[in-house]
C-alpha cells in the first residue's frame, strides 16, 4: 500500500520515506496508530527534520495522541508496521 493523503484531512500514513510528505504548514490535530506490532517504532519530523513526535508500541498502550499543533511541514522517515491516521484541521 502506498500513503494515502485524503482530501478530507485524513492522511493515512504506512510507507515511511526520506522526502516530506508535505511542506506546507499542517495543523495536526489527532495521530492514531493503527495495527503497530510489539515494540513497532515510529518517528514524525517536520521538513527541516525537527522531531515532532515518535513512539514505541507497548502491549496495552492506546497509541492514540491529541496533537493541535502547526508543523512546518511533514515527513515520516520510519515507520517499522502499522498505519498511521493523521487527522488535519
Amino acid at each position: 500500500m502506498a500513503n494515502n493523503l485524503q482530501s478530507n484531512g485524513t492522511w493515512l500514513i504506512d510507507t515511511p520515506g526520506a522526502t516530506p510528505i508535505s511542506k506546507q504548514k499542517v495543523k495536526v490535530n489527532y495521530i492514531y496508530w493503527n495495527g503497530p506490532a510489539a515494540a513497532a517504532t515510529f518517528v514524525i519530523q517536520d521538513q527541516f527534520g525537527r522531531t515532532q513526535l515518535t513512539a514505541t508500541f507497548q502491549s496495552g498502550q492506546q497509541p492514540s495522541w491529541s496533537v493541535q499543533d502547526w508543523w512546518d511541514g511533514l515527513l515520516v522517515p520510519t515507520l517499522t508496521s502499522g498505519t498511521l491516521v493523521i487527522v488535519l484541521q
